[in-house]
């Protein structure tokens, strides 16, 4: 596949972030260590393990300057979804409640623009892409 990993954009934000604020290497992988030690109170969290900084910065580099502890693991996972008419949903339902779809939305953004104003117009362009969803449930 060709294109951007989500760690590469995440590194060019955080080498952005280095040199627009003298971020330290240190400092990111404390954000790492921080992580990691809420993971250990989630009963779900795929990696119950403490973590030092030392552990970040000499970990297995992904897209400088982020190491394999700075990154979210991906997981296997499956789910699916069978669409079909009421009245099928309820035979083969088995007294189970049936969901309905009350809408759907989508919302896009400009994934380049803190090379432009800043690390801050990223949140702004989530917020703006979440606005977009709310508004468009709403509607339905």
């Amino acid at each position: 596949p060709a294109g951007a990993t989500f760690p590469g954009l995440y590194a060019l934000i955080a080498n952005r972030h280095m040199h627009e604020y003298s971020t330290t290497r240190e400092q990111l992988a404390q954000v790492a260590v921080k992580n990691h030690a809420n993971g250990m109170f989630n009963p779900d969290a795929q990696f119950h393990r403490k973590i030092t900084v030392d552990n970040v910065i000499n970990a297995v580099n992904v897209a400088y300057p982020l190491s394999i502890l700075d990154c979210s693991p991906v997981s296997d996972g499956a789910a699916s979804l069978i669409l079909c008419s009421k009245d099928m949903a309820k035979k083969h339902a088995s007294g189970k409640p049936l969901v309905k779809i009350i809408g759907t939305g989508q919302g896009r953004g400009i994934g380049f623009m803190f090379l432009l104003s800043g690390v801050l117009v990223i949140i702004i362009a989530a917020i703006i892409g979440k606005n977009k969803t709310i508004r468009a449930l709403e509607r339905n």
